[in-house]
């Protein structure tokens, strides 16, 4: 048997809009302009910002613990960077 661990090859790495996070935080950031313009929204922001910090919190954990590999900006393995 073998001991060493084996090397397998690092995923290419994800152009940043297929990630599932970062997607996740650019609605949560949207979201967020929305509340402070919408007075009706604002109120649930100041209301529950405890949990609503707390659940995107898990959210995030849990998108980045099944994530594999790293996130670009632009693809590295095609020419118009998609």
């Amino acid at each position: 048997m073998n001991s060493s661990p084996t090397s397998d090859p690092a995923p290419a790495p994800k152009v940043f809009f297929k990630s599932r996070t970062i997607l996740l935080n650019l609605v949560i950031a949207a979201a967020g302009v929305v509340a402070v313009f919408h007075p009706g929204a604002q109120e649930v922001v100041q209301q529950h910002a405890a949990g609503l910090l707390e659940v995107i919190g898990l959210i995030n954990i849990l998108l980045r613990s099944i994530t594999h590999g790293r996130v670009a900006l632009v693809s590295e393995t095609s020419p118009d960077g998609l």
